[in-house]
């Protein structure tokens, strides 16, 4: 029994992981993204700063709801893109610009395609705070887990193999040894007569 609880471990990694990579990226759950920034390091101060937030596939129909707020001298930026279509801004969206008279905005934006987007925010000497929420499969990097089920499972066959050879390996080895002990038994009693 021992022997084969590695392999059998291994196949029932295999199939958690396999299965999650086939079901997670179909599962569309409410989510949300909430941040605050520039996410400025080392103690930088560029004229302007480019945050990017990636929001999973979503389906054709979605609404994102984007609140956003600009706190301080500058001004903020926001732009929503498909990333079907890089470098283009979606055409049923503008790009929000929030300033010192307009410092924040609340927009439902309907998105027309299922695809993965990203929300780029441009600060200029000003910080902002941004929620982003709709409904997305918030799990579509599941993925990933297809190809280490497959691993598991090609290392669970290599191991049932392994230990299958060994039961066998073993089952030979003691045969040998009661065939060997048989024999001196044999020899000695003759060597007694």
């Amino acid at each position: 029994m021992a022997s084969k609880l590695p392999w059998l471990t291994m196949f029932s990694i295999a199939g958690i992981l396999i299965a999650a990579a086939i079901i997670g990226p179909s599962l569309y759950v409410p989510s949300s993204i909430s941040e605050s920034g520039p996410h400025i390091f080392n103690a930088q101060n560029p004229p302007y700063w480019v945050d990017t937030f990636a929001i999973p596939p979503v389906r054709a129909g979605t609404v994102i709801h984007i609140v956003a707020s600009e706190h301080g001298p500058g001004n903020v930026t926001i732009v929503l893109e498909s990333e079907k279509y890089p470098g283009q801004p979606l055409p049923n969206v503008i790009s929000y610009y929030l300033t010192n008279k307009t410092s924040s905005i609340d927009v439902k934006v309907p998105l027309e395609e299922s695809s993965i987007y990203d929300v780029y925010v441009i600060s200029y000497h000003a910080t902002y705070t941004i929620q982003i929420s709709g409904v997305w499969a918030e799990f579509y990097s599941a993925e990933l887990g297809l190809y280490w089920g497959i691993v598991a499972a090609i290392a669970g066959t290599a191991m049932y193999f392994y230990y299958r050879g060994s039961k066998s390996r073993d089952q030979i080895y003691e045969q040998t040894l009661a065939e060997i002990r048989k024999k001196e038994e044999e020899k000695r009693k003759a060597s007694n007569k």
